[in-house]
């Protein structure tokens, strides 16, 4: 009884947080999708590229 009883407990509590990440995200993603993002991804996209392609190139 107490086993089942915690894995209910554990699930619904991680079905409550996932439903509660996916409001959070959809709420955030609307009003700072533009702003945020942009500066972002130019920065560290093109910092991650140089550093994959050098270690594939010393792989090789």
């Amino acid at each position: 009884m107490k086993e089942g009883d915690t894995a209910e407990r554990r699930f619904f509590n991680l079905g409550k947080m996932y439903i509660a990440c996916m409001v959070m995200k959809k709420k955030k993603k609307k009003k700072k999708k533009k702003k945020k993002k942009k500066k972002k991804k130019k920065k560290k996209k093109k910092k991650k590229k140089k550093k994959k392609k050098k270690k594939k190139k010393k792989h090789r």
